[in-house]
């Protein structure tokens, strides 16, 4: 079975959200794997509409594909939800239960700390709440009752 990995390794804006969207209806994809956080969004047009994600994977297009959230992701509740809504995959979409949250608070800290100010942060929180799934305090999917299948 062909397996293809699509991997960025320059803070984004490679076009890695349009080269998702083009090979899932291009090879009609089985299961698309989003890994990594809410960073800056995938920009995607679809039937005249434009999608800035930065949750749902780019393959939602093609609608017989699988889209999910992996384990070493870390979801922005509300974000997602919006995003799930928007793009109407609530039936097929999943989140690993390992997955890690970012909550308001580390939001608040990304746009706080003042040694973050250089660093040109989005402002989601992603930093903060690496640092807790890293010392094991992060809350996960398992945790959240909107995000339970």
């Amino acid at each position: 079975m062909p397996c293809t990995v699509i991997a960025g390794a320059f803070w984004g804006d490679e076009g890695k959200g349009k080269i998702v969207s083009y090979l899932a209806l291009k090879d009609k994809l089985d299961v698309c794997l989003r890994t990594g956080s809410v960073n800056a969004a995938h920009t995607v047009w679809y039937q005249g509409n434009r999608y800035a994600l930065h949750m749902v994977p780019a393959a939602f297009v093609y609608e017989k594909c699988r889209l999910l959230i992996g384990a070493g992701s870390n979801v922005h509740v509300a974000k997602f939800l919006e995003e799930v809504e928007a793009t109407n995959v609530k039936n097929r979409i999943g989140i690993d239960h390992q997955a890690s949250i970012i909550e308001e608070k580390h939001s608040i800290q990304d746009k706080t700390n003042a040694h973050l100010k250089g660093l040109g942060t989005t402002g989601w929180g992603i930093g903060p709440a690496i640092e807790e799934r890293v010392r094991r305090t992060a809350k996960l999917a398992k945790d959240i009752p909107e995000l339970q299948p």
